[in-house]
C-alpha cells in the first residue's frame, strides 16, 4: 500500500491536508525576503525642456548641446543619452550608479541643467527645464522670469 492509496481512499483528508499546505503557504507569503535583492538597474535623472516650433536638429544645436555640456561630468554618472526630436522637445538621460543617492544624483543634475538656462532660447527658459530622477520620479520644475 502506497501514500497515494491513503488519499486515494480518504477524500476528506485530501482536502484538510491541501486546505493546511494553502493557509500556511498564505502565511508565508509576506515573509518571504523579496526586499534584500540588490539594486541591478542603473538610477537614471532624465531633463527634458520645449522648444517651441524649432526642428530636431535646431533643438540639438541649442539646447541639448548646451545643457549636456553642463550636465556632462557630474559626480557619480556612468554615461548620458539624448534624444531631440522634431517637435521641439529635447530629453537628456543621465545614468547612475544603482549604489549611490537617487535623490543627491537628482539634485546635482538638476543644479547642473541651471548653470545651462541662461544660455537658452527664450522660447526655452520660458517653459523651463523639467528633472526628474530615480524611481521615484522626483519632479522639479525651475522657471526663471
Amino acid at each position: 500500500m502506497s501514500i497515494a492509496d491513503t488519499f486515494i481512499k480518504r477524500p476528506v483528508l485530501s482536502t484538510v491536508c491541501t486546505i493546511l499546505i494553502l493557509l500556511i503557504g498564505g502565511i508565508c507569503i509576506p515573509l518571504l525576503p523579496i526586499n534584500n535583492l540588490p539594486e541591478i538597474a542603473p538610477i537614471q535623472v532624465q531633463t527634458s525642456s520645449t522648444y517651441i516650433g524649432a526642428d530636431a536638429q535646431t533643438v540639438e544645436n541649442t539646447v541639448s548641446t548646451l545643457v549636456e555640456r553642463q550636465i556632462n561630468g557630474v559626480e557619480g554618472m556612468q554615461y548620458m543619452t539624448s534624444t531631440s526630436g522634431n517637435n521641439g522637445t529635447s530629453t537628456i538621460s543621465t545614468q547612475f550608479d544603482p549604489t549611490s543617492n537617487r535623490n543627491i544624483n537628482q539634485v546635482n543634475v538638476q543644479n547642473r541643467a541651471a548653470i545651462a538656462e541662461p544660455t537658452l532660447p527664450e522660447s526655452v527658459r520660458e517653459t523651463g527645464l523639467t528633472t526628474l530622477g530615480g524611481k521615484d520620479k522626483i519632479r522639479a520644475k525651475f522657471i526663471t522670469t
